[in-house]
């Protein structure tokens, strides 16, 4: 089903948006809605999806599973979070938590594959660190903006990105951005494939997600955009990030 792909580098579906309608972080409540997402996604030449097991409390995974993804040709990958003493919303955890012991990574596993309603992914990977449990082991196994203080979600967003640091980083790109027709968006979708030292070659790819066909039919005309960035807009990106990387979190998923 999936066409050539026009972007530098590969793009991957990031499908958090996708579950059932009053669980954190999704968007996207109706499988008709999801399948015509994906529709958009592959006529735009990718084919991968990142999930996980604690998007949507598990729903994520079972919209999926019955999307059929398979018979479209898409290469699944799927994640587990520890959630042991973690402050975060409802999720299918035991009271206790999820923890990375041998049984709970079986037993997450198996249940990933079950709600996609398959017997393998392509990658499977575990979504954060587990300080709790030793590394080594024998054998493994849409209410409130996403600034909303009153959500764990928005708390943590808020927190990372509402401060005078990226306020100003703002200022300074919103002007040059203006003066050449392109939005915030857009400026930092074509940085990640044009200005980055992602590559295709070297296997790298861009998760994206989507609460709309409108919203993932902007993001795949703002990916397969040929053209770098005008050298004035990737100055006030350098100069903004001077701003900010003082306080810039570190990645450590």
């Amino acid at each position: 089903m999936a066409l050539q792909e026009k972007s530098a580098v590969k793009v991957v579906f990031g499908a958090m948006t996708f579950g059932r309608e009053g669980t954190e972080q999704t968007r996207v409540h109706t499988l008709e809605d999801c399948s015509a997402i994906l529709d958009i996604f592959q006529a735009h030449g990718h084919n991968e999806i990142d999930t996980a097991r604690f998007y949507g409390e598990g729903t994520s995974e079972s919209f999926l599973g019955n999307l059929d993804w398979q018979k479209r040709g898409i290469v699944m990958d799927t994640k587990y979070y520890p959630t042991a003493g973690r402050q975060l919303p409802k999720s299918n955890a035991p009271e206790e938590g999820w923890r990375h012991t041998p049984e709970h990574l079986r037993q997450n596993l198996m249940d990933s594959l079950k709600a996609l309603k398959t017997d393998n992914v392509d990658m499977w990977y575990l979504h954060g660190p587990d300080r709790t449990t030793p590394d080594t082991q024998d054998k493994f196994i849409e209410t409130g903006s996403r600034f909303d203080p009153s959500r764990w979600q928005g708390k943590m967003y808020r927190m990372r990105y509402w401060n005078d640091a990226y306020f100003d980083a703002l200022d300074i790109l919103r002007p040059v951005a203006k003066k050449h027709g392109l939005t915030e968006a857009e400026c930092a979708l074509r940085w990640m494939t044009h200005h980055s030292l992602l590559k295709r070659e070297y296997g790298d790819g861009i998760i994206i997600g989507a609460s709309s066909t409108k919203h993932m039919e902007e993001n795949m005309k703002l990916l397969d955009d040929p053209n770098p960035l005008p050298d004035e807009v990737v100055q006030a990106l350098d100069a903004g990030w001077e701003k900010v990387k003082g306080i810039s979190g570190k990645y450590w998923h």
